[in-house]
């Protein structure tokens, strides 16, 4: 069942290719300004950039994805408008038989364990840009690749600042320093 409330007031769903330059009107176009609860932001793209120009909601708490590969550098791709992702595997293919070239086999074989991708920022960038917005990071889930930042008007004793590497999973380590190394000599953009 649903609840009472998503019955009468549903979701409501916008199609739009979202760049820096017209976030702000699909908001208000969608009547959706002024302070809400919560703001997710995950494009595998140019998130940095969206996230630094949204002005016309002011969040409660913000969810960021971030690129843990990246480490401890404030980093983001780039901006372009029409900017896609790029998935890169983490271990090398022969194109005509398939045969994995790498000698190690990946102790994790779901799609995040083999690939790795070009896009998105760093915590360090996204903590950096959300100091500046009014927020504080205050934790990451568990894989290590979600950031949660709460606004600094709000429950200070209950959701303290934590650090940036508090938030990185020490278990994926290998995977993330592979993923590094396939990723290190793209075009990033300190920040």
């Amino acid at each position: 069942s649903c609840h009472p409330d998503s019955t009468v007031l549903g979701p409501r769903f916008l199609h739009r290719w979202i760049t820096r330059d017209n976030v702000n009107d699909i908001f208000s176009e969608a009547d959706f300004t002024g302070e809400i609860d919560l703001l997710s932001l995950d494009m595998d793209g140019f998130d940095y950039w969206v996230f630094e120009a949204i002005e016309v909601i002011k969040p409660r708490v913000v969810i960021l994805e971030f690129m843990p590969q990246l480490g401890l550098e404030p980093l983001t791709v780039p901006y372009s408008e029409n900017f896609e992702t790029e998935w890169i595997p983490l271990f090398s293919r022969d194109d005509k038989t398939g045969e994995q070239l790498d000698d190690e086999t990946p102790e994790d074989l779901s799609f995040f364990g083999r690939w790795t991708m070009y896009g998105g920022a760093s915590l360090p960038a996204f903590n950096k840009l959300a100091k500046q917005k009014g927020y504080r990071l205050i934790g990451a889930n568990s894989i290590g690749f979600n950031a949660f930042f709460i606004r600094n008007d709000i429950a200070n004793d209950l959701f303290p600042e934590v650090t940036e590497q508090s938030c990185f999973n020490e278990n994926a380590r290998t995977r993330f320093d592979r993923a590094n190394a396939k990723v290190k000599g793209m075009d990033w953009e300190r920040v």
